[in-house]
């Protein structure tokens, strides 16, 4: 059976036909359908972050574009659940607050230590997205950080 898309004349769209039949318009949607649906369901089973999932050591692999990889020290940071966040930013030691509202988060009160470094260039990235509110998705092990235009500006992995 080979299958092939024929446009249907005069009509904006296209129907399956083979050889020896054609093929159903219906069939075809509800196919189609029936695979969206699915890909919905497996978008929907994602799971809701929490401050109890997010609780515990991240490390963070990039941050406003910048790798890590080349910092002094790990770059890493630790999320309480009683709202406190604290870190390294490869130089210097961050702390401060977070709320988490399904998946907005929000950092707040931050303070850093004030030590110099050969990878300054990453610690202002990381500064600079640990600065307001974003958007949290999980996948997997990783969370990524979004901005209001959905660009990743912090990218964390457990």
């Amino acid at each position: 059976n080979d299958f092939k898309m024929e446009k249907v004349a005069g009509k904006g769209y296209y129907q399956a036909t083979n050889n020896k039949q054609n093929v159903s318009t219906m069939k075809v949607i509800k196919s189609v359908l029936a695979l969206v649906a699915i890909a919905l369901t497996g978008c929907a089973s994602q799971k809701t972050i929490t401050t109890e999932s997010l609780a515990g050591k991240w490390f963070i692999k990039s941050a406003m574009g910048t790798s890590t990889e080349k910092g002094e020290s790990p770059a890493y940071i630790t999320f309480e659940k009683d709202g406190k966040v604290h870190g390294c930013a490869t130089v210097n030691l961050f702390h401060g607050g977070y709320t988490l509202d399904k998946d907005q988060i929000t950092f707040s009160q931050m303070g850093m230590t004030m030590k110099w470094g050969q990878s300054m260039d990453i610690e202002r990235a990381i500064s600079k997205a640990l600065d307001g509110s974003s958007t949290i998705k999980a996948n997997g092990n990783n969370l990524y950080f979004l901005n209001a235009t959905n660009d990743t500006i912090m990218h964390i992995v457990k």
